[in-house]
């Protein structure tokens, strides 16, 4: 019989806190010349630590000294404490001590900017934001760079470092919580030692959808050992009803409870932060109640790839793959421009475009989550032209040509709103085609059987016609 158990009462109900945000942990990207992106790559290159972020009040205290004070010695021994518990629960030891030392907030964010350096340079960062800015997700006046680096300053509370494999704990860290911190990011050097994080995120640096697969697994198995570490010894998250339920009402209740970087961030940038660990752990409790522990070990020797396999974890163990979306464009439109984006959106990006824009139109809107399941596969090119004009091209594969009429549909709907006066024709058809907006520049949309080719930006005076665009897509495009 299946014992149920409560949740632990505040100050300690660590479940109240899991809308504090978790960063993903990174991935590095192409050699320079050949380098492709993902949506909000940044968030990714910025952590290759692995970090955990707070958004609850940090505690004052005086920083100059800390690392010395015995305050912080304590906290030294008592993640070695933690440690052994979590081993102790999880069933996984580690194989050799992991390094631990102490950080403050300047010392922070120049670790960020330094790792930032290592994976993207600025024009690649500058590429990225372009593309958001065009696709309507976040200001077209946004210092990407500087408001992300920023928003991790100020939310990060503990980070595990795979580069020199040691745990940090960061200053002012609220002492209800700093346990619940620790043995997530211990259970981070574990994974390390036992699996190779690193490992994982091969094959992602030219699919960001991949990627961020990945590190949903890392993340929802690190928030799940969280979790039960609040619980232990009484039981284990997969014990208490309506576990899933009771988890995204608590991410309404939280709302409001961040810094001021993270409660003004996009929402695509704040459903991007949450994303590797609300539905990461959702897609671990999937596996751990058929198989326990045990059988969540076993997904590390073959990872998901795709998110799609993340919101629907019934798709990853039947191993539905994601169809290889490729396409070309005209060279007399390609040697004018440059690329700046070549990446896999997959059904999270694609969900993200149509949330953001309906919730800034109607408030919310189910239809997002609607109408990117049955998503098959992508591909996004972008090509910036020399007066700054960056065009977005977005051919996606869909299960059944009605998941296709969805997709349409709501693209349809986003992009009226987005254009008023938009002229939109019917999209029930064995074949939709509009003009959906005709201000500065362009929006097309067309579907043809279960694919869906989108544009966004085309200049108005573009030398290269729209309808020699589309032959050469639909021409050249292939599906793996």
């Amino acid at each position: 019989m299946r014992k149920t158990i409560p949740l632990p009462s505040p100050p300690s109900n660590i479940v109240a806190h899991l809308l504090l945000g978790l960063i993903p942990v990174g991935a590095r990207q192409a050699k320079e010349g050949s380098r492709r992106f993902g949506m909000t790559s940044l968030l990714v290159a910025l952590l290759v630590l692995g970090v955990f972020v707070f958004a609850s009040p940090a505690m004052a205290q005086e920083t100059n000294g800390w690392k010395d004070s015995d305050e912080g010695k304590k906290l030294i021994e008592r993640a070695d404490q933690i440690l052994s518990i979590t081993e102790g629960f999880r069933g996984i030891p580690v194989t050799y001590p992991v390094k631990k030392g102490l950080m403050i907030k300047d010392e922070l964010k120049a670790v960020l900017l330094d790792k930032l350096g290592e994976e993207m340079t600025d024009v690649e960062i500058n590429n990225e934001a372009k593309v958001l800015k065009q696709l309507g997700l976040m200001p077209a006046d946004l210092d990407y760079k500087a408001f992300m680096v920023d928003l991790l300053t100020e939310q990060i509370a503990g980070f595990y470092d795979d580069d020199t494999e040691s745990l940090y704990i960061m200053e002012d860290q609220a002492p209800a919580l700093l346990d619940a911190v620790l043995s997530h990011e211990l259970f981070h050097a574990i994974q390390d030692q036992r699996f190779g994080i690193k490992a994982l995120r091969e094959g992602g640096e030219e699919n960001g959808d991949l990627m961020n697969a990945r590190v949903a697994l890392i993340e929802g198995d690190a928030l799940a050992v969280m979790i039960d570490f609040g619980l232990h010894p009484n039981g284990t998250f997969t014990d208490i009803p309506g576990f899933e339920k009771m988890i995204r009402a608590s991410m309404t209740l939280t709302e409001g409870l961040g810094g001021e970087k993270l409660e003004s961030a996009p929402l695509v940038i704040r459903e991007m932060l949450t994303f590797p660990y609300m539905d990461g752990l959702f897609f671990i409790a999937a596996l751990k109640r058929k198989g326990g522990w045990e059988a969540v070990n076993t997904v590390y020797a073959a990872p998901p790839s795709s998110t799609e396999q993340i919101l629907h974890p019934e798709k990853y163990e039947v191993r539905e793959e994601p169809t290889t979306v490729r396409f070309t464009l005209p060279a007399a439109f390609v040697d004018q421009r440059r690329l700046v984006y070549d990446n896999i959106s997959g059904e999270l990006g694609l969900y993200l475009f149509l949330k953001s824009h309906f919730v800034e139109a109607l408030g919310g809107s189910s239809d997002s989550a609607r109408a990117t399941t049955g998503w098959g596969g992508d591909r996004t090119l972008a090509y910036e032209s020399s007066t700054g004009q960056v065009t977005v091209f977005i051919v996606s594969d869909w299960d059944s040509e009605e998941d296709a009429i969805e997709f349409a549909n709501a693209v349809a709907e986003v992009s009226a709103f987005r254009t008023p006066d938009a002229a939109v024709r019917s999209v029930n058809g064995p074949s939709f085609s509009g003009l959906l907006r005709e201000d500065r520049t362009q929006v097309w949309l067309e579907r043809r059987g279960s694919e869906v080719l989108y544009i966004d930006g085309l200049a108005p005076d573009e030398a290269v016609s729209l309808s020699a665009l589309r032959d050469e897509i639909w021409l050249t495009r292939s599906l793996d």
